[in-house]
C-alpha cells in the first residue's frame, strides 16, 4: 500500500478545497512615485542605480513610475513601465522619460 492510503475513503488532498487563481503570466513590478524620484536629487535614475544604492531591494519583474507627487526638477528615468501622468509630469518638468524594454 502507498504511504498516503485511506482505506478507500477520500483522501486527505481531494477534501480540502481549493482556492483562488492563480494567474500564469502574471507580472508584479517594483513600483516608484513621483515625490520618491524627487528626494533622491539625482540627474539620471536607472533600475541598476536603484539596486546598487539600496533604494530598491528586488526589481522583480521590472519598474514602474508612478504618478504621485510632483517632480521638482529635471531628470532622466529608465523604467520598464510608465503610467500616463508619471510620464507627463516628468516631460513637463523638462525631463526625459526613457521606456527599457523586456527580454
Amino acid at each position: 500500500m502507498r504511504p498516503a492510503f485511506e482505506g478507500g475513503q477520500t483522501p486527505l488532498h481531494q477534501r480540502i478545497p481549493k482556492r483562488g487563481f492563480i494567474q500564469p503570466h502574471h507580472k508584479t513590478y517594483a513600483i516608484l512615485n513621483l515625490d520618491q524620484l524627487d528626494r533622491l536629487k539625482v540627474s539620471d535614475i536607472s533600475p541598476d542605480w536603484l539596486l546598487q544604492n539600496g533604494i530598491l531591494k528586488d526589481l522583480k519583474d521590472g519598474l514602474k513610475i508612478l504618478g504621485r507627487g510632483k517632480l521638482g526638477q529635471k531628470i532622466k528615468v529608465q523604467a520598464h513601465r510608465f503610467s500616463a501622468q508619471a510620464m507627463e509630469a516628468i516631460k513637463k518638468a523638462g525631463g526625459e522619460p526613457v521606456l527599457i524594454e523586456r527580454k
